[in-house]
Protein backbone atom coordinates (compact mmCIF):
# COMPACT_ATOMS: atom_id res chain seq x y z
CA UNK A 1 0.00 0.00 0.00
CA UNK A 2 1.48 3.43 -1.03
CA UNK A 3 0.40 6.52 1.19
CA UNK A 4 0.66 10.06 -0.40
CA UNK A 5 0.43 13.32 0.59
CA UNK A 6 -1.94 15.89 -1.25
CA UNK A 7 -0.42 19.09 -1.96
CA UNK A 8 -2.74 21.56 -0.70
CA UNK A 9 -2.87 25.31 -2.18
CA UNK A 10 -1.31 27.57 0.29
CA UNK A 11 -3.48 30.05 1.62
CA UNK A 12 -3.83 33.31 0.05
CA UNK A 13 -2.26 36.51 1.83
CA UNK A 14 -5.03 39.27 1.92
CA UNK A 15 -4.07 42.77 1.85
CA UNK A 16 -7.18 45.47 2.47
CA UNK A 17 -6.78 48.88 0.91
CA UNK A 18 -8.46 51.44 2.02
CA UNK A 19 -10.88 53.54 0.72
CA UNK A 20 -8.11 55.76 -1.18
CA UNK A 21 -5.03 54.54 -2.62
CA UNK A 22 -2.70 57.40 -3.45
CA UNK A 23 0.94 58.43 -2.36
CA UNK A 24 0.02 58.76 1.84
CA UNK A 25 -0.04 54.92 1.78
CA UNK A 26 2.67 54.46 -1.28
CA UNK A 27 5.11 53.38 0.78
CA UNK A 28 3.38 51.13 3.29
CA UNK A 29 1.66 49.31 0.32
CA UNK A 30 4.62 48.39 -1.36
CA UNK A 31 6.76 47.61 1.56
CA UNK A 32 4.02 45.26 2.69
CA UNK A 33 3.54 43.83 -0.76
CA UNK A 34 7.40 43.31 -1.49
CA UNK A 35 7.43 41.55 2.46
CA UNK A 36 4.42 39.41 1.04
CA UNK A 37 5.45 38.01 -2.29
CA UNK A 38 7.26 34.65 -1.86
CA UNK A 39 7.31 31.71 -4.36
CA UNK A 40 4.20 30.22 -4.66
CA UNK A 41 2.58 32.85 -2.75
CA UNK A 42 -1.34 33.60 -3.52
CA UNK A 43 -1.69 37.77 -2.61
CA UNK A 44 -5.13 38.88 -2.84
CA UNK A 45 -5.73 43.07 -2.98
CA UNK A 46 -9.16 43.15 -1.33
CA UNK A 47 -10.55 46.75 -2.79
CA UNK A 48 -14.12 46.56 -1.21
CA UNK A 49 -13.37 49.72 0.26
CA UNK A 50 -11.03 51.20 -2.32
CA UNK A 51 -13.34 54.05 -4.12
CA UNK A 52 -10.29 56.17 -5.18
CA UNK A 53 -6.97 55.05 -6.61
CA UNK A 54 -4.63 57.89 -8.02
CA UNK A 55 -3.35 56.66 -11.37
CA UNK A 56 0.17 57.56 -9.93
CA UNK A 57 -0.08 54.48 -7.88
CA UNK A 58 -0.39 52.31 -10.99
CA UNK A 59 3.94 52.34 -11.15
CA UNK A 60 3.42 50.46 -7.60
CA UNK A 61 1.19 47.59 -9.14
CA UNK A 62 2.81 47.22 -11.90
CA UNK A 63 6.26 46.87 -9.80
CA UNK A 64 4.08 44.20 -7.56
CA UNK A 65 2.79 42.33 -11.04
CA UNK A 66 6.37 42.22 -12.36
CA UNK A 67 7.78 40.95 -8.38
CA UNK A 68 4.50 38.50 -8.35
CA UNK A 69 5.61 37.09 -11.63
CA UNK A 70 9.57 37.06 -11.47
CA UNK A 71 9.06 35.25 -7.55
CA UNK A 72 6.63 32.52 -8.91
CA UNK A 73 3.58 34.37 -7.20
CA UNK A 74 0.15 35.37 -7.76
CA UNK A 75 -1.57 39.00 -7.43
CA UNK A 76 -4.99 39.18 -7.44
CA UNK A 77 -7.60 41.78 -6.85
CA UNK A 78 -10.69 41.54 -5.76
CA UNK A 79 -13.82 43.39 -4.83
CA UNK A 80 -13.01 46.29 -7.20
CA UNK A 81 -15.87 48.99 -7.54
CA UNK A 82 -16.60 50.10 -11.26
CA UNK A 83 -14.93 53.05 -11.57
CA UNK A 84 -11.52 51.55 -9.47
CA UNK A 85 -11.84 48.62 -12.13
CA UNK A 86 -11.59 51.47 -15.12
CA UNK A 87 -8.57 53.19 -13.57
CA UNK A 88 -6.76 49.51 -13.95
CA UNK A 89 -8.95 49.03 -17.31
CA UNK A 90 -7.02 52.29 -18.69
CA UNK A 91 -3.09 51.25 -17.11
CA UNK A 92 -3.75 48.49 -18.94
CA UNK A 93 -2.96 46.03 -15.51
CA UNK A 94 -6.45 44.59 -15.28
CA UNK A 95 -5.56 41.25 -17.08
CA UNK A 96 -2.80 40.89 -15.10
CA UNK A 97 -4.52 41.27 -11.40
CA UNK A 98 -6.88 38.62 -12.16
CA UNK A 99 -6.63 35.13 -11.40
CA UNK A 100 -5.35 32.39 -14.11
CA UNK A 101 -8.38 31.09 -15.98
CA UNK A 102 -11.10 33.96 -15.17
CA UNK A 103 -11.86 36.97 -17.02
Amino acid sequence: MRVTQARTAPAPTIIRLPSRVDLVIAPFFAADLKRKTKPGAVIVLDMSQTQFVDPSMMNIFLSGVIRCHTEGAQLVARNMSLQVRQVFQRAGLLKHLQEHGTH
